[in-house]
């Protein structure tokens, strides 16, 4: 197998640099991050996102902020005693909000994040269903069906795939992963990006 890598350089505030790729409701997307630092410092301070649809009709966005489904960013280390910057980005379908931003809100417990200390970056992508569609056209993301068989795949609320489902397969967010060798991770909602130190 080739060495596909993709790398991430937390110091370069100058460009939106790739974070993950996926595809939803058929449409294909690409979501960027742009890091900024506290002024004279290696402390993390927000972090610019933009989601670009490539392929497909339907159009994905960034869920507008609310307390249930909102951006979270906390570290973590791995069995290598690695520290990774673990991102968690819920997004909606039929949405045209693409730009947005990750403040000091969305840092679990207020954490201050030195990206001296992080070795990787690795991002999870949950689907939130879009409650104003529900009557407009069947969900498939959500539900399933064959004629008159209906299914609800997950519950209304719940992000998609559930962070849940994520943890309890073979990447928890504490194991270790290959950051040289993954370049969106080993399924469509994770990505791993190994840090880089040089601009």
């Amino acid at each position: 197998m080739s060495n596909l890598t993709t790398s991430i350089n937390l110091k370069d505030s100058g460009r939106h640099q790739f974070l993950i790729a996926s595809q939803n409701y058929g449409t294909f997307y690409c979501i960027y991050g742009k890091f900024h630092l506290k002024e004279n410092s290696n402390i993390l301070s927000h972090v610019e996102l933009e989601l670009l649809n490539y392929k497909g009709t339907c159009n994905l966005g960034f869920v507008n902020h609310n307390d249930h489904n909102q951006i979270r960013v906390s570290t973590t280390t791995d069995n290598l005693d690695k520290k990774i910057l673990f991102i968690e980005i819920p997004l909606v379908g039929f949405e045209n909000n693409t730009k947005t931003n990750i403040t000091a809100t969305n840092f679990i417990e207020n954490e201050e994040i030195n990206i001296d200390n992080i070795d990787g970056v690795r991002v999870f992508r949950g689907l939130v269903k879009n409650q104003n569609i529900i009557d407009k056209i069947f969900d498939e993301e959500f539900s399933y069906r064959d004629g008159k068989i209906e299914d609800d795949r997950y519950n209304d609320d719940e992000l998609t795939p559930p962070i849940g489902l994520y943890l309890s397969m073979n990447h928890w967010i504490n194991d270790q992963v290959d950051f040289s060798n993954k370049a969106t991770g080993d399924h469509c909602f994770t990505s791993n990006l190994k840090v880089t130190r040089d601009i």
